[in-house]
């Protein structure tokens, strides 16, 4: 069932006793107040951890001689591994003094057995000791932190990270034309292009200039958000070989998938995108859920996608075949360009909403929150249940602290790791 943030943020106003049930609704100004603070109490929570109850078991390759890596969104690991092939093998876990303080040779490159991590705004950086030396699949057990919501989001349905919903229809825009430089066609179009995009003409009034041919695939090259050259090849929009000025207007169709997004953004070539698909819905036909795709920027709105670096920068677009459907989300990593950011999967559950108990925990400490900001006494019988699901979620999944069974690793009757035995050549025998 459906619980928006703005079905919580009404129901703890009347729990809060601010407003009265039954004879009162929460003010337009009520309800945006109440959105930032269940946004400070989730936020709060990237702290708080021991009131997230939520393990997500994720998964990451690690870079061959790369020792440490960001993890947007984790506040908590508690365990690592490493797999050899279809073998896993355990990390161990090592405070922050002996990772940074002990004396080691820092330019081994071999198998990675022990690791720290250590939380920074956004997320957190998780170090490995042995540097690896190849492309180790990694998998963690952590917990995400919550993210924040806005009021029409389905409390019980979210996916981490949250980014901004977009749409992929076949775009279409009026044109006219002028000359350039050397004679070459200029479009002028309120349609803004991507290097390389794909486009078709229709004729207008004046009819097609007579440099181009309808249904003929051309391809852009911007010179502004409004205006830009044609190519008759991809190869000669890379060369800047461009199709000739001839009069006419008419109505320019873009052939290449274009994301539309309703919030202004400065995506330089080669962004790293990632899309989220809606509960029930489809993605654009090409694209798949988690894979990491390469933004080609149009204008402040739209962008074109490519599956590689190098496409990007080339023009090499996905072409349009269909839309999609519902509120589907794409997302931007690294926005603020962090080092070694890290881009993880879930292995077993992407889903971060939140289960009916820690929706109502939520809706009594959003009430406290509510009768402070107001100078309001909290209900005292409403304070003991609070308590009573704050211990609750606190004790529900408490650190795993019995002891693991490393003897399998161990050679010549001692205990401990033998890294010879596991890998032949990257690392010795006692």
């Amino acid at each position: 069932m459906t619980y928006t943030a703005q079905q919580l943020i009404t129901r703890s106003w009347f729990l809060s006793g601010i407003v009265a049930r039954n004879l009162q609704q929460p003010t337009g100004d009520q309800i945006e107040d109440g959105l930032q603070m269940l946004n400070d109490l989730l936020n709060f929570k990237q702290i708080e951890t021991d009131l997230i109850p939520y393990w997500q078991y994720i998964t990451f390759t690690a870079t061959s001689t790369q020792e440490y890596y960001f993890l947007p969104y984790v506040a908590e690991i508690e365990t690592s591994t490493f797999n050899i092939g279809v073998v896993r093998y355990p990390m161990v876990p090592t405070s922050r003094s002996n990772y940074f303080g002990s004396s080691r040779v820092d330019n081994i490159y071999t198998l990675p057995f022990s690791w720290n991590y250590e939380r920074s705004v956004g997320g957190g950086t998780l170090g490995m000791y042995f540097i690896p030396d190849q492309a180790y699949p990694i998998k963690l057990k952590a917990k995400i932190t919550l993210t924040d919501v806005n009021l029409d989001t389905d409390l019980t349905y979210i996916f981490p990270p949250l980014g901004n919903n977009f749409t992929s229809t076949q775009l279409s825009a009026s044109f006219t034309v002028s000359s350039g430089v050397g004679g070459a066609l200029i479009v002028n179009s309120t349609q803004a292009m991507s290097f390389g995009e794909a486009v078709q003409f229709r004729a207008g009034t004046m009819g097609l200039p007579s440099t181009l041919s309808p249904n003929t695939t051309y391809y852009a090259v911007p010179l502004s958000t409004t205006t830009f050259n044609v190519a008759t090849t991809l190869a000669n929009a890379q060369a800047g070989t461009y199709v000739a000025y001839a009069a006419g207007n008419g109505v320019v169709v873009s052939y290449s998938l274009v994301i539309s997004v309703g919030v202004a953004n400065t995506l330089p070539i080669g962004k790293q995108i990632v899309f989220s698909q809606a509960s029930g819905g489809t993605l654009p036909s090409g694209l798949t859920e988690g894979t990491v795709y390469y933004a080609n920027p149009c204008g402040p709105y739209t962008f074109t996608v490519a599956t590689s670096l190098l496409d990007a920068q080339n023009g090499v677009n996905l072409p349009f075949v269909s839309a999609g459907s519902l509120n589907n989300t794409v997302s931007v990593l690294n926005p603020n360009n962090i080092p070694n950011y890290t881009y993880y999967t879930f292995i077993n559950n992407a889903n971060q909403g939140y289960d009916t108990s820690f929706l109502e925990y939520l809706r009594y400490a959003l009430a406290e929150y509510m009768a402070s900001e107001y100078g309001v006494e909290f209900n005292p019988q409403s304070k003991k249940i609070l308590e009573s699901y704050k211990r609750k979620l606190m004790y529900m999944d408490p650190p795993d602290l019995t002891m693991k069974k490393l003897t399998v690793l161990a050679a010549d009757q001692q205990p401990g790791y033998n890294w010879g035995d596991i890998n032949l050549g990257k690392g010795w025998r006692p």
